[in-house]
């Protein structure tokens, strides 16, 4: 990762903490590649089904090839979500989605506020 992102991250985060905000979300679809998960609080991994990974991949205009060729250069997602903190499985709806994400801010919230 080009530190000129993570300069850009640190920017946004110290924006977020001038306005108290409770969450500070960043998506980095590379993190567990470039071994820099120790940054953050907490890491999600996004799951769905190879054959949906490939259907939604298509759909932006790229071939099924091309998707292959992609994850050579990444981590297996099983690999991804054994290290991390919350797993996202996407393989439904977005309202699934939606909920899925709600439940992992209340569990965060919660842990926040026990420490």
């Amino acid at each position: 990762m080009h530190p000129a992102l993570f300069e850009e991250i640190e920017r946004e985060y110290e924006k977020a903490r001038k306005i108290d905000a409770s969450l500070f979300v960043v998506e980095m679809p590379l993190l567990f590649e470039v071994g820099e998960e120790c940054r953050y609080d907490y890491t999600a991994a996004v799951l769905c089904t190879e054959k949906e990974c490939i259907k939604r991949f298509c759909l932006t205009g790229y071939t099924e090839s091309e998707y292959y060729k992609r994850m050579k250069r990444q981590l297996d997602p099983q690999a991804k979500a054994k290290r991390a903190d919350f797993i996202i499985e996407n393989n439904g709806t977005v309202a699934d989605l939606t909920k899925r994400v709600k439940e992992i801010f209340y569990s965060i919230q919660t842990k926040r506020e026990k420490s």
